[in-house]
């Protein structure tokens, strides 16, 4: 939801439409997947916060899950339709662990 919150967004009959650029900006510079970071550490949180270190196992299943599929299906699919500049935003911006200082891709 937050490449919405960038001016390329395009709805139409409410609905998303993919974009025609790559959305590099906004946290996206800091990880390449800021929605799932953003569950895993709600439900880290939550696991932590319930003093219940057993639920940490949730996370975990949730992130093979995530790694996974981010790595079989949505990076194909980008660098397909994206190309160069999308394998150089992947070599620039960690996947998953966001960095303290934002990044710009080379162009």
């Amino acid at each position: 939801m937050w490449s919405c919150a960038e001016p390329r967004c395009r709805r139409r009959s409410g609905v998303l439409r993919p974009g025609e650029r790559l959305v590099i900006g906004g946290l996206y510079r800091c990880v390449r997947n800021p929605v799932y970071v953003a569950l895993l550490t709600v439900i880290a949180g939550q696991a932590l916060l319930l003093g219940r270190l057993g639920l940490l196992l949730y996370p975990a299943v949730f992130w093979l899950f995530a790694a996974a599929f981010v790595r079989c299906r949505e990076e194909p699919v980008l660098v397909r339709r994206f190309g160069a500049e999308s394998e150089r935003y992947g070599r620039a911006v960690p996947a998953w662990v966001p960095r303290a200082a934002a990044v710009a891709p080379a162009a």
